[in-house]
């Protein structure tokens, strides 16, 4: 198995993408199977010869006999994915800050978003092909990086909204465990129309990004710890009410208990990136 991880070079796009991934395997015949977590970050990911299939909690990439590219729009889980691959493999991922993709769509989130298990993304599919075979066909990332870079600079567009942005950011900045209401009054709008806009650009409610976030910066603030904490210390670090519901909520969110967790996660690439091989 390869995988690497690269951030974009354009002082531009890092304001919308956070990276990007290579991950293949060339071996016939053999299958690898990953656990991945709830993320505020999200991603498109390009298969070259697999095509996916869906469950209510997981993937399986098989491959296709034809010289096709298949997409596919991780979205906000909200809770954990298994993803198991048929070898040989070969896939690109274009992983978005929350609001990251918005900037290069034409349309709301919401409305180009498959209601069903299926995760198949087809908006960029005919404008992006021709990029796609050049980055698949080169062994050099800084080329991958270069092409990918051209093309989004080309799909930018002029997304905004204020509000959503402010409420991305207070999140962001804190590890305060907020209420809808207090995330509502800091936003100086109301309840329905801060929640409308999360479900229209996010596709999730304002609770569901807010317990997501919440997961995501406690469990990576642990992985990243030179020396692990208590996770008694954990749970105060980022608010939850004690110990016992971090472990639920985490167990709620993965599947299984912190320590469980914790012990068989492993990163990949160089950034924040964690993801289980199988628990």
């Amino acid at each position: 198995m390869a995988f690497a991880t690269r951030k974009t070079k354009s002082s531009i796009l890092k304001k919308y993408i956070s990276y990007y991934y290579f991950h293949s395997a060339r071996k016939q015949n053999q299958s690898e199977e990953i656990v991945f977590y709830p993320n505020t970050i999200n991603a498109i990911t390009i298969y070259q010869k697999s095509k996916l299939t869906f469950g209510e909690n997981w993937s399986v990439a098989e491959v296709t006999k034809d010289k096709t590219y298949n997409s596919y729009y991780s979205g906000l889980n909200k809770q954990f994915k298994i993803s198991k691959m048929k070898s040989p493999f070969n896939k690109l991922g274009i992983a978005f800050k929350p609001l990251g993709i918005n900037s290069f769509l034409d349309s709301p989130l919401a409305t180009l978003i498959s209601k069903t298990n299926d995760k198949s993304f087809n908006y960029f599919d005919n404008s992006i092909k021709s990029t796609i075979i050049e980055v698949f066909n080169t062994c050099d990332f800084d080329k991958k990086i270069d092409l990918l870079d051209s093309y989004f600079i080309t799909k930018l567009n002029d997304f905004e909204d204020t509000i959503l942005q402010s409420a991305i950011e207070i999140i962001k900045k804190s590890n305060e465990k907020y209420k809808v209401s207090e995330l509502s009054e800091l936003c100086f709008t109301t309840q329905k129309t801060l929640n409308r806009k999360f479900k229209k650009h996010l596709n999730c409610t304002i609770k569901e990004y807010l317990d997501i976030a919440q997961f995501r910066k406690s469990f990576n603030y642990y992985q990243n710890l030179e020396k692990p904490n208590k996770l008694v210390d954990l749970a105060y670090e980022f608010n939850y009410y004690d110990q016992a519901e971090l472990s639920n909520r985490f167990r709620q969110i993965t599947g299984v208990n912190p320590k469980k967790l914790f012990k068989n996660t492993q990163k990949f690439g160089d950034v924040n990136l964690f993801w289980n091989k199988g628990i």
